[in-house]
């Protein structure tokens, strides 16, 4: 499975270079070994997305009393150079049906519910340029590979 979360600007290089190998989240997407994680940069002063992610995979998880608060789990991680085509586009597509499903929970004035849906909306669409830009790279890699045989 793959989860989209949000991480801040100051823990975004660390994770993003490898030396951040933990981290700890509310247990609430149901994380588990082996699940891919595709961090979205997310800065707290502006309240958006700056557009930058880096993608991991769990390796362990601690939860649990006495190391945690009971509904927070630890998430060691490595970070991933890149993640194939068809995990991006399931993280896009799963991205996307829950900005629908929280639309239609959130709470608050319609203007805020459309300003959180437009703050998504560009993630989203960060993340429909990313999937565009990995079958350009497949097809021109398919063509050297045809025109140099590698």
């Amino acid at each position: 499975m793959v989860h989209i979360v949000k991480i801040w600007t100051e823990h975004f290089e660390p994770m993003k270079s490898g030396n951040k190998t933990v981290e700890i989240r509310k247990d609430d997407g149901g994380y588990q070994v082996g699940d891919k994680l595709i961090l979205a940069e997310w800065d707290r002063v502006a309240e958006d997305y700056t557009g930058r992610s880096c993608h991991a995979t769990i390796t362990h998880i601690l939860s649990g009393e006495p190391w945690l608060k009971t509904g927070y789990v630890a998430l060691s991680i490595k970070t991933d150079l890149q993640m194939t085509q068809e995990q991006v586009v399931e993280a896009a597509k799963a991205w996307r049906s829950g900005l629908v499903d929280r639309a239609r929970t959130q709470h608050g004035s319609e203007a805020e519910r459309d300003d959180t849906y437009m703050k998504n909306l560009r993630v989203t669409m960060n993340l429909t340029n990313v999937i565009d830009e990995l079958y350009e790279l497949e097809r021109e890699y398919a063509e050297l590979q045809a025109s140099k045989h590698l």
